[in-house]
């Protein structure tokens, strides 16, 4: 279930059906987690997941609005925004972090 991992600064909110419910990867978001940080909780959105691509790529264009990256996000408070994400390779350690509610997303 690739919806159902942490990848690339962002904590999952389902658990893998796959996983035992008792264990961290089985386990899906509760509404105390999210209060840990739901201003930058990312709960959903249009936003293009394979880091090393970039925004010109014919895989990513239909994002753009008006030749301008752009991606909708909501958060777990409730708001919704158009997000800029930064730009860098997939190699960057800046991916690597884990989700932490003091990040910028999580």
């Amino acid at each position: 279930m690739e919806w159902a991992i942490d990848f690339i600064r962002t904590r999952r909110i389902t658990g893998d059906i796959n996983s035992s419910r008792s264990s961290d990867l089985g386990r899906s978001l509760k509404t105390s987690d999210i209060a840990r940080g739901p201003a930058n909780k990312i709960m959903h959105g249009d936003w293009i997941w394979h880091v090393n691509r970039s925004w010109a790529n014919p895989k990513s264009i239909w994002h753009n609005y008006k030749g301008k990256s752009l991606v909708i996000m909501a958060f777990g408070d409730g708001h919704a925004v158009a997000y800029k994400f930064p730009m860098r390779p997939i190699t960057d350690p800046f991916w690597s972090v884990a989700p932490d509610p003091a990040n910028q997303w999580w």
